[in-house]
């Protein structure tokens, strides 16, 4: 799961980065490891998040449903959850399951 989350950052990414490339390679996977390690991103752990994403969606959805977001002006709360939606729609795997589901209709909010 993280192999396939890192590759679709590399493809998306189409950024320069202005350090040395064989510097770069020889570092990300020791940097990725301890990032990893620091935030608690085990198997487990992202197996019990992703078991529990369709209950946020949900909320989302609610929320939108009240005017809670996306509403006619952007408040602090579109400007958390849009983006972090937009994110996870960037794994190939969560969108395709994000959209088997009832889409969650993203805030539009000017970034």
């Amino acid at each position: 799961m993280v192999a396939a989350q890192l590759a679709d950052a590399r493809r998306i990414q189409g950024a320069r980065v202005p350090v040395n490339p064989r510097l770069a390679a020889i570092t990300s996977g020791p940097t990725i490891a301890w990032y990893a390690r620091l935030i608690g991103a085990t198997d487990e752990a992202v197996r019990r998040d992703l078991g529990g994403l369709p209950a946020m969606l949900d909320r989302v959805d609610s929320w939108i449903a009240a005017g809670v977001l996306a509403g006619d002006e952007p408040n602090a709360a579109d400007y958390q959850i849009a983006p972090s939606l937009s994110l996870l729609m960037t794994v190939d795997e969560l969108r395709r399951a994000m959209k088997r589901k009832q889409p969650v209709r993203l805030p539009r909010v000017a970034c």
